[in-house]
């Protein structure tokens, strides 16, 4: 879900995504234990108010990772699936990639594909970002593997 008005714990601003005093204060994720190609683009949905729940670049050995491809899912409001989905959409654009529709076969480097899934039973509402790695937008991940 989007971020409500809350106040930074650090220097105590009020801020809804995150705090201008000092961005990055108040986030909760570890970023170093994210698989290394996801991670800047977790911090850029974060950084733009988006709830990351999952995330792998589908290189990296997981014991628990089944996507053989890079994905960041965000939770959002239910009433909220189809704004957010344009809105990271719009995200992923402005940084270069190309949203596509969904296809039998995975997308060419630097196109990404975006889907919204509810789950009434569960009130749960989730974007799915597909087929991105940092390596296709991020300042200084042009080499990454």
């Amino acid at each position: 879900m989007r971020r409500a008005e809350v106040e930074c714990g650090n220097c105590g601003e009020g801020y809804s995504e995150r705090c201008p005093v000092c961005p990055g204060c108040c986030d909760d994720v570890q970023y170093d234990s994210l698989d290394d190609g996801i991670r800047e683009t977790v911090r850029l949905l974060r950084r733009h108010g988006f709830d990351t729940t999952d995330s792998g670049d589908g290189d990296t050995p997981q014991p628990y990772e089944k996507l053989s491809y890079g994905h960041v899912v965000v939770v959002v409001g239910p009433g909220e699936l189809a704004r957010a989905a344009c809105e990271i959409g719009r995200l992923m654009e402005d940084h270069g990639l190309a949203v596509v529709p969904r296809a039998p076969s995975d997308p060419p480097e630097g196109h990404v594909t975006i889907e919204g899934s509810y789950s009434p039973a569960e009130g749960i509402a989730l974007v799915i970002v597909s087929h991105v790695l940092d390596r296709m937008w991020a300042p200084g991940e042009e080499n990454a593997s």
